[in-house]
C-alpha cells in the first residue's frame, strides 16, 4: 500500500443520553480496492461500533477536504475490536502487554489517556481473551465494550458457553 492509496473514512456517530462517545464522528484509515465504492479499514476504530480493522466498507466519494463517508458494511475481516477503559492506571502497561502476548494490536490517543482500542485478529481464540477481559473486568482494573464481534468469534464465545 503506498500513501496515495490510503485515505480517510468518516463515521458519524450518535451519542447516547450520557454523551457517548464524547466525539460526533470519527475518521479511520482505510485502504483503496478495486472498487472505486469500497474502501478496507486499515487501523483499529476508536469509538465506531459495528466495523473492525480490515472490514470492507461501501463509502460516498470524497468531499472537498478529501474524507469518504461510511455507508455500509461490504463484508466482514474476521477481526473484532474491544475498548478497555482502564480504572487503575497503574496496570495500563501490563495490560498493553499481555494484549500483545495474546497476539493483540491496541492504538491509544492522548486526548482520552485511560482508553484503548483493541484489534482482535480472526485467527485469536476469543473465548480464551474474553475470559481474560472478564476476569480482570471483575477484578476491578478496567471495564471494556464489544465495539465489534466478528461472526466468527462470536460463535466461538457462544460455543465456549454452552
Amino acid at each position: 500500500m503506498t500513501v496515495s492509496d490510503r485515505v480517510k473514512v468518516l463515521f458519524h456517530l450518535d451519542r447516547d443520553e450520557d454523551g457517548w462517545p464524547p466525539v460526533g464522528a470519527e475518521s479511520v484509515w482505510g485502504e483503496l480496492t478495486e472498487d472505486p465504492h469500497v474502501v478496507r479499514l486499515a487501523n483499529v476504530p476508536f469509538f465506531v461500533c459495528g466495523v473492525a480493522w480490515g472490514d470492507e466498507v461501501r463509502i460516498r466519494q470524497a468531499d472537498a477536504g478529501g474524507l469518504r463517508e461510511y455507508e455500509s458494511l461490504v463484508r466482514e475481516s474476521g477481526h473484532s475490536t474491544v475498548r478497555i477503559v482502564f480504572h487503575d492506571e497503574a496496570c495500563v502497561a501490563e495490560v498493553r502487554a499481555r494484549l500483545a502476548d495474546l497476539g493483540c494490536d491496541w492504538e491509544g490517543v492522548s486526548a482520552f489517556p485511560n482508553l484503548i482500542a483493541v484489534n482482535i485478529p480472526s485467527e485469536l481464540p476469543y473465548g480464551r481473551l474474553r475470559a481474560w477481559l472478564d476476569e480482570n473486568r471483575a477484578a476491578g482494573l478496567f471495564d471494556f465494550e464489544e465495539g465489534c464481534i466478528s461472526d466468527r468469534h462470536r460463535a466461538a464465545w457462544q460455543q465456549v458457553n454452552q
